[in-house]
């Protein structure tokens, strides 16, 4: 028996906004919205000229689908190449050019799409927050640990 909640509801759980909703409570981490194409191709080159590693994160989705590890090679001339590394079990980092990642990742803006883009968090193997929603309360649980890959 396979039993669901209502397509509605799934869609407004399954979506990453509310990353870039919380990004100022106590777990929120340095978190960017893009909306459209054209923002995100201009705004990227921007965040990864700081040096640091960023995640990309499609609107909706689980098991690392559309989740990708991102860095400038050189974050003096971050419009460039990067390193990339999809999330899905066996990825590799591996580079490209920057317009070669964003071409690639034009597929998340179809429809109400958009990428969430956080600062790269190391610690990710001590443990991750998630979020339970039991009829129109939300109940939180800490320090869950993450599966290995």
């Amino acid at each position: 028996m396979f039993v669901s909640s209502h397509p509605d509801l799934i869609l407004k759980m399954g979506t990453k906004e509310v990353l870039y909703q919380t990004r100022t409570m106590s777990w929120g981490t340095d978190t960017r919205l893009y909306t459209t194409l054209e923002q995100f191709r201009r705004e990227l080159p921007q965040c990864l000229a700081e040096g640091k590693p960023r995640v990309l994160k499609q609107y909706r989705g689980n098991g690392g689908i559309g989740v990708w590890k991102v860095e400038a090679v050189d974050p003096g001339v971050p419009r460039k190449r990067v390193r990339v590394r999809h999330a899905l079990r066996g990825g590799e980092d591996y580079e490209e050019s920057l317009d070669e990642f964003v071409t690639r990742c034009a597929q998340y803006f179809q429809g109400d799409g958009r990428i969430i883009d956080q600062l790269y968090q190391a610690r990710l193997t001590d443990g991750i927050v998630r979020c339970y929603q039991v009829r129109d309360r939300v109940a939180e649980a800490r320090g869950c640990p993450r599966s290995p890959r």
